[in-house]
């Protein structure tokens, strides 16, 4: 039996706070093609270091630095945010990684001239 674990890269976004820091999210989801199980993780990072990580089975937030343990309560005390986060890495992130997959295969399965696809 074959499985099929692709790891799709949602977003990364950099937001700047000041003339001096940043924060980075980046997520995405891996989905076994066989079992359909789906994994996914959503990072965030401050000045580039580890800041938070999204735990998928635990539906928590982690602090990754002592600094980040006051916005995992507030952001673990919102269950919008929760809901938000973990439909985004259980469902649209599957959805998004088979759309990719049904346009790669139906790409490199074609015959004849290649074409820039349309978007």
């Amino acid at each position: 039996m074959k499985t099929l674990m692709i790891l799709l890269l949602c977003h990364t976004s950099v937001f700047f706070l000041s003339s001096a820091h940043f924060l980075q999210r980046n997520g995405g989801c891996q989905w076994d093609e066989n079992t359909g199980e789906v994994t996914g993780t959503a990072q965030f990072a401050y000045d580039g270091e580890g800041f938070l990580e999204f735990d998928l089975q635990k539906l928590t937030y982690r602090a990754l630095k002592p600094e980040a343990t006051i916005v995992q309560h507030q952001w673990n005390n919102n269950p919008g945010l929760i809901k938000v986060t973990e439909e985004t890495l259980r469902r649209l992130c599957p959805q998004q990684l088979k759309l990719f997959l049904s346009h790669g295969k139906s790409s490199l399965q074609r015959k004849g001239k290649s074409e820039l696809m349309n978007w």
